[in-house]
């Protein structure tokens, strides 16, 4: 793809999965009404997105490295919330064994230590409600 100054959104869309980051342009259009895409900017009627800020958000989606599933929760990045990573983790688990082996694996890492009871109350109930729901 050419480098350019501004993309349409299908070509923000193509631009990303040239990069290996597979994206619609549908799924621009929702970020876009719900939040959480990248910034855009209005020309006309039209989005119109930034390379810079397509980059900038690709690499705010990716998740840290990891060479095994259990290291999911094994080191958060700096300044990152415990509570909010692992929540994250168990809506993304495909199974409730493994939304609880990433709880474990989190607690092996001293993760849980700083959470409050409210906290991990809340956290088991998202491995319940997987559990409901799987």
């Amino acid at each position: 793809m050419q480098s350019k100054d501004f993309y349409t959104r299908p070509e923000a869309a193509a631009y990303l999965t040239d990069k290996g980051l597979p994206t619609t342009k549908g799924s621009l259009q929702k970020q876009a009404t719900v939040g959480g895409g990248p910034e855009y900017e209005i020309w006309g009627n039209k989005a119109v997105y930034r390379p810079s800020k397509l980059d900038a958000y690709a690499a705010q989606k990716l998740k840290p490295s990891r060479r095994s599933t259990s290291e999911v929760c094994a080191a958060l990045t700096p300044g990152e919330d415990a509570f909010t990573r692992l929540t994250q983790e168990i809506a993304a688990a495909p199974s409730i064994k493994k939304a609880r082996e990433r709880i474990s694996a989190a607690a092996l890492a001293g993760n849980l230590r700083a959470l409050s009871d409210v906290q991990l109350e809340a956290l088991r109930d998202a491995i319940e409600e997987k559990g409901g729901a799987g």
